[in-house]
């Protein structure tokens, strides 16, 4: 989920922290994108290309996911309470990764996986080799906090685009792994092609800066109906994601037309020789009634309307049918509502999956 989803949880952790990001804030950047995480970077560079210390993207909670917001090269920004200078919409900005000093820096070379696009890379020593490819610049795209006339930068509630001041193209989460020299983690580019979609769009999860105060907590939460469509999405998603592997033979799943005829069961145990072994297997009584039910309820009510054309009445009052048709219906429709999507659905499916529906 967002990072203004799990903000509104509670005992979440990213509520008590300042509003508005300044020049010196300490922050991470966390990717629209449902799996790319965090703008991180570490010790590592490439084995090709620049050879420059790698930029990916991390899931976890890191001190490698630091970033310090900086001015651009030769600009300095006030560090007291009374100059403290807030980073606005449009603004020109520096990265530099925290543990290791290095710039967020993208030039002409090809990215690693993403051959399209430019490889985004860390480079120099913060403002020891000053280089105007570690300029980025701010382009806010949504605003979910309200009273922001000056279109300030803001922790969680802004989605915004970095875009690269010299190569007009905007940091961009592939939704591609890089190799195994990068631990696997995501690849992050600079969009030469400049697609404008959810994968450029990022937002401030974590903000640090002791100058500033923390946010009242209203200003930090979104919509119940954002919250919503948002969660079913991730949901579907994730969901979507569990696809079975077709080189390996998955001795647990079955599929939908097992199902009502409860071909297999499933094995609820480890495979260790000394544990107690269950066998998950419904009742078949129960299980194979609730099959029959299912066949032959349609054709019983199909029996009952041509009955009722040809002007035959099995029923007595007028509202008995309509209650019959109302009960059958939903009965019918209930599983059919919990049956029949699995048939469109690509993920790995098992025998538990059909209870609702039974």
């Amino acid at each position: 989920m967002d990072s203004l989803f799990q903000a509104g949880l509670q005992g979440s952790g990213l509520q008590n922290q300042p509003l508005d990001v300044a020049y010196g804030s300490k922050i991470t950047l966390k990717s629209a994108h449902p799996g790319a995480g965090l703008l991180h970077s570490h010790t590592d560079a490439y084995p090709d290309g620049s050879k420059q210390q790698q930029i990916t993207g991390y899931s976890h909670k890191d001190t490698n996911n630091d970033w310090i917001v900086k001015k651009i090269h030769g600009q300095s920004f006030g560090n007291t309470t009374e100059t403290i200078e807030f980073v606005r919409n449009g603004d020109i900005v520096r990265l530099v990764h925290e543990r290791t000093t290095r710039n967020l820096h993208s030039h002409s070379v090809a990215g690693h996986v993403s051959k399209r696009d430019w490889e985004v890379s860390g480079y120099g020593l913060d403002g020891t080799y000053p280089d105007a490819n570690d300029h980025w610049r701010v382009e806010v795209v949504e605003e979910l906090s309200r009273n922001n006339p000056e279109r300030r930068l803001r922790t969680l509630a802004t989605r915004f685009r970095l875009r690269h001041v010299n190569q007009n193209c905007v940091l961009r989460a592939t939704g591609k792994s890089l190799p195994q020299w990068a631990w696997r983690q995501a690849e992050m580019v600079c969009d030469r092609r400049n697609h404008l979609d959810e994968n450029t769009l990022w937002n401030v999860e974590n903000h640090v800066n002791p100058l500033l105060p923390p946010a009242k907590s209203d200003q930090l939460r979104s919509s119940f109906l954002r919250n919503f469509v948002r969660l079913n999405l991730a949901m579907a998603r994730s969901n979507n994601a569990l696809t079975p592997d077709k080189d390996k033979f998955d001795a647990l799943s079955s599929s939908p037309q097992d199902w009502p005829v409860m071909r297999l069961g499933m094995r609820m145990c480890g495979w260790e020789d000394g544990e107690v072994k269950f066998w998950l297997i419904g009742n078949p009584v129960v299980w194979l009634v609730s099959t029959l039910a299912v066949v032959l309820g349609p054709i019983q009510m199909l029996y009952y309307v041509v009955r009722r054309q040809r002007g035959l009445c099995d029923f007595a009052r007028q509202n008995e049918w309509e209650t019959h048709l109302y009960v059958s219906g939903i009965l019918w429709g209930g599983w059919a509502l919990h049956y029949l999507p699995f048939y469109a659905m690509g993920r790995v499916t098992y025998q538990h999956h059909y209870f609702p529906a039974l």
